[in-house]
């Protein structure tokens, strides 16, 4: 006897979330691992990244939703500096560079910009740098305490909009 599930063509943002929280997991994992390679390191913070924004798009796109909520959640991740700066690195990640119709940034450009071991420190540290297109200038982020901001973000608006969260307690 076989078991298994269809993904059919129509998803609710629920299985969006669960990727998510694994992403999550595995960014965790990072800091209580030993000998995780940093190209896998990195690796697992943009995955984070890309799916957490995507969930913006997920349940914006989820009929199952109420209609306010599909309205609000891009609003109010657009009013969230964490989620904005989670989109900044999904669509660098996705695209390169972030080009205006001009050929010049019109956006706010972010990446993994650093994972560093100490010797003897098995707990990386893991930066997002951030550049401004109007001024050019680069602002540093800790990719950890960001992932986490996030994380925060979206269960507050889980609760503000009383959507529950599957798969957690």
């Amino acid at each position: 006897m076989a078991a298994g599930f269809f993904y059919g063509e129509h998803q609710s943002w629920f299985s969006k979330w669960d990727d998510v929280t694994r992403d999550y997991t595995a960014v965790d994992e990072v800091f209580t691992g030993h000998g995780t390679k940093i190209h896998v390191i990195r690796h697992r913070f943009l995955r984070f990244f890309e799916d957490c924004w995507h969930l913006v798009e997920w349940m914006k796109r989820d009929t199952e939703l109420p209609s306010s909520v599909r309205e609000r959640v891009v609003k109010a991740a657009w009013g969230a500096d964490p989620m904005v700066l989670c989109e900044a690195v999904a669509s660098t990640s996705k695209h390169h560079t972030r080009e205006g119709r001009n050929g010049r940034p019109s956006k706010a450009s972010a990446r993994v910009s650093a994972v560093m071991l100490q010797q003897g420190d098995w707990s990386p540290r893991v930066s997002i740098t951030v550049r401004q297109p109007e001024t050019s200038e680069s602002r540093d982020y800790d990719a950890r305490t960001l992932a986490a901001d996030c994380m925060s973000w979206w269960h507050s608006f889980a609760e503000q909009n009383k959507l529950p969260f599957p798969w957690e307690g």
